[in-house]
């Protein structure tokens, strides 16, 4: 077991999850490994990294915006916060103004016809952001497949330190 195992985070993690605590960061790895394998089961045909991930994504409701300049970061946040109702949207430019800040998931107030909340990635691909574009897509969609009823969102953060 590694001191990762023995994190309270990751702990907490595991048994919300209903996983096994023991080895919390393993049941955790399993889970993810276990839901991704049934949901590309389902896929037609996968072919590339970007299939695979738009495929896991549409099981998991999340939308990934890259966010490449600033006028990008405004349009996203208004179309969202004004056009769309939903004004936790108006801060996402403090959310990614940190330098160590990649990306937030927002989940939305708006449940779709599935009756499921559907969640947004931001990815903050700005200036030396841009480097970590793809692990940052990946640790957004990491916080999906692990989502259990938690009392954080609407917003999640990547920052360097949480790496």
């Amino acid at each position: 077991m590694n001191a990762l195992s023995r994190s309270p985070k990751i702990i907490g993690m595991a048994r919300a999850l209903g996983l096994p605590a023991d080895d919390a960061a393993q049941s955790i790895l399993s889970f993810c490994r276990s839901r991704v394998a049934k949901l590309v089961k389902s896929a037609a045909s996968i072919q590339t990294i970007w299939d695979f991930e738009r495929v896991v994504c549409a099981h998991l409701n999340l939308v990934i915006h890259e966010i490449w300049n600033d006028q990008e970061l405004q349009e996203l946040s208004l179309r969202y916060a004004r056009d769309e109702g939903d004004s936790k949207f108006a801060a996402l430019d403090m959310e990614l103004e940190r330098p160590d800040t990649f990306g937030v998931i927002y989940q939305r107030n708006k449940r779709n016809h599935a009756g499921e909340f559907q969640y947004v990635a931001f990815v903050d691909c700005r200036g030396h952001k841009a480097l970590r574009r793809f692990f940052t897509r990946w640790h957004e969609i990491a916080h999906c497949l692990t989502t259990y009823e938690q009392f954080e969102f609407p917003f999640r953060r990547t920052n360097t330190t949480d790496i």
